[in-house]
């Protein structure tokens, strides 16, 4: 029985050595990270650029662009959308901009620029016919016009856009938390790794 159990112990301990000596850079070092880069390229959706006193909106389609601009103090806020003229819309669903639609469901990313005059926000879609799965996988929290609220123990994988509603982080959010018509808050211990605006 001690045979036996000498035998056993010598393996173990000549596996545990191999172990070791196979992946030293394993053992006690800090992983090593790489920055991610998305194989797909993505395309701009629309736009959205604030100053104090306008508001412009940008949609684009293929090579092509259209921009129309507003004064804030124009803007009417129903129930179901913000109306910056006729044309231009933010519905429940998405950006209506001439009589074509462009669904939030789409939105794969954000880009945020901001100096002391003007702030951009730019939406990227990859592939607007993607499938609901693919836009699941996406991570993203959207809302038309509810309070948002990230809790202490949720993480949010993707982004967090209301259109006209508040968003309430306490919890953690992997990019950007956007609120175009409404507040952001951040509570202290939250974790917004993109931008806020």
């Amino acid at each position: 029985m001690r045979l036996k159990f000498s035998k056993y112990l010598t393996q173990i301990t000549a596996l545990l050595l191999l172990t070791f000596l196979a992946a030293p850079d394993a053992v006690g070092d800090e992983p090593q990270y790489k920055d991610y880069r998305s194989s797909s390229r993505q395309q701009e959706y629309f736009e959205i650029s604030f100053d104090r006193r306008t508001i412009s909106v940008t949609v684009f389609e293929g090579e092509k662009s259209s921009t129309r601009q507003f004064l804030r103090r124009e803007i009417e806020t129903g129930e179901s959308s913000v109306s910056l003229s006729d044309e231009v819309r933010f519905e429940e669903d998405g950006l209506t901009f001439d009589g074509r639609q462009f669904p939030y469901r789409n939105i794969s990313d954000v880009r945020v620029t901001d100096d002391e005059k003007l702030v951009v926000i730019t939406f990227f879609t990859r592939d607007p016919a993607g499938s609901a799965a693919q836009r699941a996988r996406r991570g993203n929290r959207l809302d038309f016009s509810g309070t948002m609220i990230i809790d202490e123990d949720e993480f949010v994988r993707g982004l967090v856009l209301s259109i006209r509603g508040d968003v309430e982080v306490y919890g953690e959010v992997n990019k950007d938390v956007i609120s175009l018509f409404g507040d952001v808050y951040v509570g202290p211990g939250a974790v917004a790794r993109g931008d806020v605006a």
